[in-house]
């Protein structure tokens, strides 16, 4: 269990800070930029680092006896390096709270219902680094509409469901930008965007389908929502 893991004390990012502040000091007018940079990102990056670990601590006391005391040594290596990665890049929760499900997941006992594979633990890793914060939130605004009323999943896991029926639930996103959130997410499978021939709103395709992919629920069971529902109710294939 990594209960109260400590920030490290290396930090390498303050190397190419005092590049970036050596090069603005040869500028006119630019010590405001060099102080915002001083002050604030070294800070954000630390804040960023102690987000993913207190949702790293909260995801394991949920898993708890869930989790094996001696997990593969290469697995969570990488996936520990990921968790950093993104940890020190984001503080952008749905970021950070996707960075944790890696590492948590990466703990989980071989036996564990949700317990990805080496390859789809680096791959849903990478996925993680790629996407942006909203992207991955759109992907789980996605899987609860899919998810709910009377649909059924299709022959392969997947759910099927309209831009029309989407893009209203999305707050603050125009449907333009949504549709674009929802492309990224297909650049990883995760999402199935096609777009229709005709228009039937004012300012987008409405009718434009949208197939939530096993893929996609795997990555919101697993990764995004691990701890939070039960492995027997999880679209795990």
């Amino acid at each position: 269990m990594l209960d109260n893991l400590p920030v490290p004390k290396r930090k390498p990012y303050e190397h190419a800070l005092n590049g970036v502040k050596a090069i603005l000091s040869t500028f006119p007018f630019t010590g405001g930029i060099a102080s915002i940079i001083d002050d604030y990102v070294p800070t954000s990056i630390e804040k960023g680092v102690q987000q993913a670990i207190e949702f790293l601590n909260k995801k394991l006391e949920k898993l708890d006896e869930r989790c094996s005391q001696m997990p593969d040594p290469d697995e969570f290596s990488e996936a520990f390096k990921s968790f950093m990665v993104i940890a020190q890049r984001s503080t952008r929760k749905e970021k950070v709270q996707a960075a944790a499900g890696i590492l948590a997941n990466a703990l989980l006992k071989k036996d564990d219902k949700q317990k990805l594979s080496y390859t789809e633990l680096d791959h849903f890793a990478r996925a993680v680094e790629s996407l942006s914060a909203a992207a991955i939130s759109v992907l789980g605004t996605i899987c609860r509409l899919a998810r709910s009323g009377s649909r059924r999943p299709s022959s392969y896991g997947g759910y099927r469901i309209t831009a029309g029926e989407i893009v209203p639930h999305l707050e603050g996103l125009g449907p333009q930008l949504a549709l674009s959130l929802m492309c990224e997410l297909g650049g990883w499978n995760l999402l199935i965007v096609q777009q229709p021939g005709a228009t039937v709103g004012d300012d987008y395709a409405t009718n434009t389908s949208v197939t939530l992919t096993a893929m996609g629920m795997k990555f919101v069971d697993c990764v995004v929502n691990l701890g939070e529902i039960a492995p027997d109710t999880a679209g795990v294939s």
